[in-house]
């Protein structure tokens, strides 16, 4: 070791000696000793209140499936879905047919996506076709929208769902397919022009066959078509040429229409839309039809006001245990906790709404909500807010009127239901004594 090194060394430890000497004279150091005060770890439960709403917009269009069907639900009562979608003439693909060919058949296809009730013994489905004899938009619908269905049955089947995504077939009425390959023969206008097809024809309305105790979904778009198989003599008429053409419901309008009936349930009261429902036995959330629990966390106020200076270190809403489901059913999979007010309605902010943010993000935006994820084990939804409860508690950010809003809202008929006793928010927090 060279001298210059054994200088800086002596040096640093000198200075180290002097600091030590010099907080050694100002008292102990340290957790507990006389200059630091005791740090004491406190939890507390907030009291939340509870009640249910129902939204007053669900929307059913655009949003990949349509569901048709009725099952009864031990909770929420009776449910009917009916299915719209129109259908697409495909002007620019018709084929030429000559006056000797002949129709053999006429068939629906589609592609089933979902099942409310997903048990195996539970998987006949039995379809019921009609005209629609209004006309359909290309609008926004919402669950609460129907449309006027005809009485001439176009189609009907029974299948078994045995995958899903699988193509399944049912036969339609050939009175009917042959009105339509006659209009596609002839060129008649009403079938050369998609405009003048949609008024002659608006679209089809799906339903379930009386009896049927589940609840389904048929795929829009290319997959759901009507296929016409056709005989023509070949060149040389020393035989038949096998053919089809089809037309789908790719790129048109379609929606579906939810019914429930609560009476007799324990939500018999819940009428009306947009209406907070303080005093029904139990708490319940229904997808599809836009039941949801609403929370008041305005304890949040007197915690804040009678514990000055405390540091919030962890903030866990759990929402259940959630009560025992219908056999083949599951809840859905997260909540998110949207903001409301006393309209009972959701809070826009641009494209989506209002909602308690993540850990970290601004309180104020909307694009990461909390999602309060279901444990299976525990029956248990469980997320934390603390960011929120330390935004409350600083002055912030104060909203406290929230939505335990479903993933699925508008693609399944998911459903809970839970005491009220079962919300519960616990903070963790630290305070010097």
């Amino acid at each position: 070791m060279n001298l210059l090194v054994k200088i800086r060394n002596c040096g640093a430890l000198i200075l180290i000696l002097a600091i030590f000497n010099s907080c050694e004279k100002k008292g102990g150091f340290g957790i507990g000793t006389d200059d630091v005060a005791p740090v004491e770890f406190v939890s507390t439960d907030i009291s939340i209140g509870s009640s249910v709403v129902l939204l007053d917009s669900i929307r059913t269009s655009g949003v990949g499936r349509i569901l048709f069907g009725s099952a009864e639900h031990p909770v929420f009562g009776p449910l009917e879905a009916t299915g719209y979608v129109g259908l697409s003439a495909r002007t620019a693909v018709q084929p030429t047919i000559p006056s000797t060919a002949q129709l053999d058949s006429v068939k629906i296809n589609f592609k089933v996506g979902y099942a409310y009730d997903t048990s195996s013994n539970n998987r006949d489905l039995s379809i019921e076709v009609y005209n629609l004899v209004e006309e359909f938009p290309d609008t926004t619908y919402i669950s609460s929208n129907s449309l006027e269905a005809g009485t001439r049955l176009l189609a009907n089947g029974d299948v078994v769902v045995e995958k899903f995504d699988s193509v399944y077939t049912i036969s339609a009425d050939m009175t009917w397919g042959s009105e339509f390959f006659e209009g596609v023969r002839s060129k008649n206008e009403d079938f050369t022009k998609q405009e003048n097809f949609r008024d002659f024809f608006p679209g089809f309305v799906i339903k379930p066959k009386a009896g049927q105790d589940n609840i389904f979904s048929i795929t829009p778009g290319s997959s759901f078509e009507l296929v016409f198989y056709y005989q023509e003599p070949n060149a040389d008429n020393t035989g038949v040429v096998n053919k089809s053409f089809k037309m789908d419901t790719e790129f048109m309008p379609y929606f579906y229409n939810l019914n429930s009936d609560f009476s007799g349930t324990e939500f018999s009261e819940v009428q009306q839309v947009s209406t907070e429902y303080e005093n029904t036995p139990r708490l319940g959330l229904l997808t599809g039809l836009g039941l949801v629990p609403r929370f008041d966390l305005s304890a949040l106020l007197p915690f804040s006001d009678d514990n000055p200076g405390v540091i919030i270190n962890q903030a866990i809403l759990e929402v259940g245990a959630i009560d025992d489901l219908p056999d083949g059913t599951l809840p859905p999979a997260y909540l998110v906790l949207f903001f409301t007010d006393d309209r009972n309605t959701l809070i826009p902010n641009g494209q989506t709404f209002r909602a308690v943010q993540v850990d970290g993000a601004n309180p104020l935006g909307s694009a990461n909500p909390v999602q309060l994820f279901y444990d299976a084990e525990d029956r248990v939804y469980r997320g934390s807010i603390t960011s929120y409860v330390k935004s409350y508690y600083n002055g912030e950010f104060r909203r406290d009127q929230l939505f335990a809003y479903p993933a699925e809202m508008n693609q399944s008929l998911k459903s809970l239901s839970l005491s009220k006793e079962k919300i519960n928010l616990k903070i963790f927090y630290s305070e010097l004594r």
